[in-house]
């Protein structure tokens, strides 16, 4: 399949453990990732896949690694696989949390797993700490969101939970953060829906609650998403693929709450900025939930992914610049130029418009 257009590389392993983090696993082990990354390492027109392992709060960890455990399991894979990118996962919406117990992993439905944009806290914290390493390492970073809910690892009937989460604007708040991070990939977990995530009790089986493409062949509400979310990437792409990611701005409400607490401790001073360039200051409707703008360098143009922290509602986000700026301004699919000093966009729940200074 080498020479075929559709072919990008090999799948080599999901989540693998590494010397401290987990402290406990069955998984594949990164070392023993080593030695098959040297053979795919050689062909330059492939890659060798690997997603890791999350970082999640203290009460969902599988033996409470600490964050330099995490950082040290990043570290750790970078030098003894040398990846061409770096791809984690994190599934804030979701309660079904991985552990470990007697040799096998199960999943644990916790009672307070399931997380809400307003606890974002270890959601943005996992993101920088991938952001930085894979900056260091001078590789791109992936981001494995989730579509659907209702993990059933240990393939044994489990009853629906939710068949609504991720909501939309929870499924595209998470494509939207991600970029705004600087993200150079998106991947949809499940994309196809294993038969046992569909098994529930009764041997029925439930072909909406994950995935992009049900079980039975049919598609999920979020594929819809998922196909809105990469259509407004395909008018973006060229722009961020492009683009080097120096700084965010985080307005107000859970945006600036949740950023702002959980880079505090981690010498991420330059990267949290109330300003950027050109632009002065920012300001949104949505006081609650507030937003973000992702700051890029795009071959010396200020580019700026605003996004809508809001995952119910539509949000005016209002930019301030020094002076008169015109720019493209991508909301969607649809791309129009404005000139102005002070531009307000309308952006769409969970969602992220670019703004790109000419």
């Amino acid at each position: 399949y080498r020479n075929d257009e559709s072919f990008a590389g090999f799948f080599l392993a999901d989540e693998p453990k590494g010397t401290s983090y987990p402290k406990s696993s069955s998984n594949t082990s990164i070392s023993e990732l080593s030695a098959i990354a040297k053979v795919t390492n050689r062909c330059s027109d492939i890659a060798g896949y690997v997603n890791l392992l999350p970082y999640y709060e203290s009460n969902l960890r599988l033996n409470d690694e600490s964050e330099s455990d995490y950082q040290g399991y990043l570290t750790e894979y970078i030098e003894s696989t040398k990846p061409r990118y770096l791809s984690f996962d994190h599934y804030l919406f979701s309660s079904d949390k991985y552990k470990y117990k007697d040799g096998t992993w199960f999943v644990d439905k916790v009672t307070d797993g399931k997380k809400t944009v307003a606890e974002s806290e270890y959601y943005i914290k996992n993101m920088v700490m991938v952001r930085n390493a894979a900056n260091a390492a001078n590789i791109p970073f992936w981001f494995v969101l989730q579509a659907g809910a209702n993990w059933n690892d240990d393939m044994e009937p489990m009853s629906t939970t939710t068949n609504n989460t991720p909501t939309e604007g929870e499924f595209k708040w998470q494509v939207s953060t991600a970029l705004a991070f600087g993200a150079k990939g998106i991947t949809y977990f499940p994309l196809l829906q294993p038969h046992y995530f569909a098994l529930t009790k009764n041997a029925v089986m439930d072909y909406q609650r994950n995935g992009l493409i049900a079980e039975d062949g049919t598609t999920t509400k979020w594929y819809n998403y998922a196909k809105e979310v990469n259509d407004h990437i395909a008018v973006v792409d060229e722009v961020l693929m492009n683009a080097d990611n120096e700084a965010v701005i985080p307005v107000c409400g859970y945006a600036a709450a949740n950023i702002t607490s959980s880079l505090n401790d981690k010498g991420d001073s330059n990267l949290v900025r109330n300003s950027y360039k050109e632009l002065s200051s920012v300001s949104t409707t949505q006081t609650t939930y507030g937003a973000v703008v992702g700051c890029f360098d795009y071959n010396g143009k200020t580019a700026l992914y605003v996004v809508n922290y809001d995952v119910t509602s539509q949000a005016a986000i209002t930019l301030n610049f020094s002076s008169d700026v015109v720019a493209n301004v991508t909301i969607g699919t649809n791309t129009s130029e404005q000139q102005s000093q002070s531009m307000t966009l309308n952006v769409p729940a969970g969602e992220g418009a670019l703004v790109v200074l000419k």
